[in-house]
């Protein structure tokens, strides 16, 4: 055990003590350790546990980590749902000073019990039970849940169908007792439904219980072939029956008895031991010891007593719910101000709170901090007419239609595929007429496309439809594959998708028919017509290697590149890296690259290999020559990751400089790429408000950075606000520059104590803010870089859909747009 004390006091000894719970005398010897400084780690983390302490006084209650206000909830009756209001708190050692950053957080809760949605779907389903429990699986196992009996969140792993109420279960001191007794018991609940199933949760990672073979495994008698298994360093699993696994790896095992997490991957039964190998049982590990050498624990629930948290996915498809959610949860500065102001007066104005943070050597203050910020000027844009434009709010969708592109396209050879239905033809040559008129306007040249109907709106009669066009082109190149889907399937749309993107070069655009119908209430005239297949034909350009606009950047002879991840859908522990990165001195050029990897040796490895096929590419396309500088822009980095970001990636990048350096005809060997490497990290709990004379807070204008007062001191990072929001409070975006030796280096950066000087102020705040205009799928700045939004669109669309790299003549255009 570790004791903490705030006065340096001598306590070593050793003192006589009373057993609380036993009455036994024992013994306590106290030793002094370490003294640790204000800023250290430990010393923060018992500061936030203060004011963790603080909440749970003013009778804040304490769900997850962040603590809600019950009384303060709003009830949403027509949805069945509550919003409970609360506060997330971080005490963290900011650039002068300690401070307490507190952001607001909302709770859904419903008020319909599990038991009553068992029921409900039960009902759906017509009695059937098969039906039935496959429904409960899909939609509860997983999600979380709240007992309102001890305030306390639980996760379901598992239902039990064959448990009840009436069930029994052996209590601490012995004794045994029924699951209805002890909630009547312990907290005065009377259990009113007899045949309701029990909800477990504690079950340790047991990703693969479903799949048939696992439940071969499980059967009795075992009798399993000797069949290759599901990969994947993160199937992971305990087993739930004795089985003899016959492994090499499991020799020093002791025999029988044993608990043992066993690897997929390195397991295989067999109806019998094979010579030269030991047999051992394995037994179930049910939940998650609280201490080593205890035994698991595993928590028993009734439907009847836990309601289900969060939104379900029919939930967030209903506009009204959301909007009626968000006028709830959508806070814009003031009420934030407001709200974090009342609950620092609840804080300082309660005599234990008062007494606690005194005993720590804290104090509060009950306002908000302030501190001076600068802001960038707006950008101008360039498209195919010389004068340029200059958006409004960060917004520019009315001025990109009479501005043209600044790189066009040519749509001359071009298809469509859509349903064979009345309504599937007429709107599919109101789209092309509406098509025909954008690209006359915008001085895009154009042809009259193939329209071929599907035979039916299933994926293989799409897939007959794309052939017969394809064979109908002949030995003509088709520029752009248009296919009007009758509806959202995703799995015609990934069969479709993922054929396009890796057996042909052909770039695709997906519309859904419901979009150029409209909404029902128009009564079948769309009213946004025009507008829509405006940012269909954007997106058309974009995706055969056009450019809509561009910025202007003084800074030459640099590559821009971007990278994130995303999980695949399909491969278990498998996770999608992509990357993108300029090819051109515009910077409006794009190469895009995937891999998938498991763990971050693979990720580094990945990430050098990228970099290095980028430069190749680069060199190729700028007269054989290398950039004298990378700026990095890595997303997907939590802050425990960053140590090994900065020791791994950043060393393996320079290496596939190096690399390329030494490959490279006609460049000098003395040669060195200079590089930025910076993490972008999008889910901040700081928010900054903008003071204005008449002492009211407004959201900052797009272009503030924030490079003074709330950065950490260890660290070269600055805040950039992108995007205007007119509706809540916009979030900030954070820059961690963890190497940079493209000017000056990270170490001389320092915010309060060194003058920067204009270029290099240039590329690592106002560099940020340009790239934040160059994502053409949106006429406006989105909220990180182009390079690494375009990565995280591409990883999406690899590990939801396609799951394999593109074919190699896409990877110059933006085909994932």
């Amino acid at each position: 055990m570790i004791l903490y004390i705030v006065s340096d006091r001598n306590f070593d000894g050793v003192y006589p003590a009373i057993h609380p719970l036993t009455e036994e005398n024992v013994t306590v010897r106290l030793r002094a350790s370490v003294r640790f400084a204000q800023n250290d780690p430990q010393t923060i983390n018992c500061y936030n546990i203060v004011i963790r302490s603080c909440l749970d006084i003013v009778g804040l209650k304490r769900l997850g980590r962040n603590h809600f206000d019950e009384e303060e909830k709003a009830q949403l009756r027509d949805y069945a749902m509550e919003v409970w209001p609360g506060f997330e708190t971080a005490v963290r050692q900011y650039e002068d000073q300690l401070m307490l950053c507190i952001e607001n957080r909302f709770k859904m809760i419903r008020t319909q019990s599990v038991w009553e949605i068992m029921c409900y779907e039960y009902e759906r389903v017509k009695g059937d039970e098969a039906r039935f429990h496959t429904v409960l699986e899909e939609s509860l196992v997983g999600e979380t849940v709240f007992a309102r009996y001890n305030n306390k969140m639980y996760r379901i792993s598992s239902i039990s169908y064959d448990m009840s109420p009436e069930s029994t279960f052996t209590l601490l001191d012995g004794t045994d007792t029924t699951l209805r007794g002890y909630f009547q018991r312990q907290y005065d609940l009377e259990v009113k439904a007899d045949r309701q199933p029990i909800l477990f949760c504690g079950f340790e990672r047991n990703l693969v219980t479903n799949s048939t073979w696992f439940k071969k495994l499980c059967a009795e008698p075992i009798r399993c072939p000797n069949e290759a298994l599901p990969r994947g360093e993160h199937n992971r699993f305990i087993l739930n029956k004795p089985l003899v696994v016959v492994h090499a790896s499991f020799r020093d095992l002791t025999s029988g008895g044993t608990t043992v997490e066993c690897d997929i991957e390195t397991l295989y039964m067999v109806s019998r031991p094979h010579q030269g190998y030991t047999s051992h049982a394995l037994h179930i590990s049910e939940g998650k010891p609280k201490q080593p050498g205890e035994a698991p624990q595993l928590a028993y629930l009734l439907p009847e007593l836990v309601y289900p948290t969060g939104l379900t996915d029919s939930m967030r498809r209903d506009f009204r719910h959301m909007r009626e959610l968000s006028s709830h949860t959508r806070l814009d500065p003031e009420k934030r101000r407001r709200t974090t102001e009342k609950l620092l007066d609840k804080i300082i104005g309660n005599e234990k709170c008062c007494s606690l943070m005194k005993n720590w050597g804290i104090s509060l203050h009950n306002k908000l901090v302030n501190f001076e910020s600068r802001e960038l000027e707006p950008e101008k844009l360039f498209g195919h007419n010389p004068g340029g434009y200059t958006g409004q709010r960060a917004e520019w969708a009315k001025y990109v239609k009479n501005n043209g592109n600044f790189r066009g396209v040519t749509l001359r050879n071009w298809v469509v595929i859509a349903p064979n239905s009345n309504d599937g033809e007429r709107l599919s040559r109101d789209f092309i007429s509406e098509v025909e008129y954008i690209c006359a306007a915008m001085q895009v040249q154009y042809g009259h496309p193939m329209l071929q109907l599907c035979r039916d709106s299933s994926a293989n009669g799409y897939c007959s439809a794309v052939h017969d066009a394809i064979g109908r082109a002949g030995n003509q190149s088709i520029h752009m594959m248009v296919l009007i889907l009758a509806d959202d399937s995703k799995t015609r749309y990934d069969m479709l998708k993922s054929w396009l993107c890796t057996e042909t070069n052909i770039p695709s655009q997906f519309i859904q028919l419901s979009t150029l119908r409209g909404r029902p209430q128009d009564r079948g005239r769309n009213r946004n017509f025009g507008s829509i297949v405006l940012k269909i034909v954007l997106q058309m350009n974009c995706k055969m290697g056009g450019a809509l606009w561009k910025v202007a950047i003084p800074l030459k002879k640099a590559m821009i590149v971007g990278y994130d991840l995303y999980h695949d859908s399909t491969l278990r522990g498998k996770t999608i890296g992509a990357c993108v990165s300029t090819m051109d001195q515009d910077y409006t050029q794009f190469y895009s690259q995937t891999r998938p990897h498991e763990n971050p040796t693979e990720l580094g490895t990945n990430l050098g290999f990228f970099i290095r096929k980028a430069l190749y590419q680069y060199y190729t396309n700028n007269n054989r020559t290398l950039p004298e500088k990378i700026f990095l822009y890595r997303d997907g980095v939590g802050d425990g990751q960053i140590p090994y970001v900065k020791d791994q990636e950043v060393v393996l990048v320079q290496q596939a400089c190096a690399e390329a350096v030494q490959r490279a005809e006609g460049v000098g060997k003395d040669f060195k790429i200079k590089l930025a490497f910076i993490i972008v990290t999008k889910k901040v709990n700081m928010r900054i408000f903008k003071g204005n004379p008449n002492s009211t807070l407004t959201n900052p204008d797009p272009g503030t950075v924030v490079d003074s007062v709330v950065t950490r001191p260890e660290r070269y990072d600055f805040y950039l606000v992108p995007q205007y929001v007119n509706q809540g409070t916009v979030t900030p975006v954070c820059y961690n520059v963890i190497y940079d030796d493209t000017e000056l280096s990270p170490d001389k950066h320092h915010k309060a104590s060194f003058m920067i000087s204009w270029i290099a102020r240039f590329h690592v705040s106002e560099l940020a803010f340009k790239l934040c205009h160059l994502y053409y799928n949106w006429q406006g700045t989105v909220r990180v870089p182009a390079p690494c939004q375009y990565a995280h669109k591409l990883a999406f669309l690899v590990a939801q859909s396609i799951h394999q790299e593109a074919n190699q003549d896409l990877r110059a255009k933006l085909f994932f747009l």
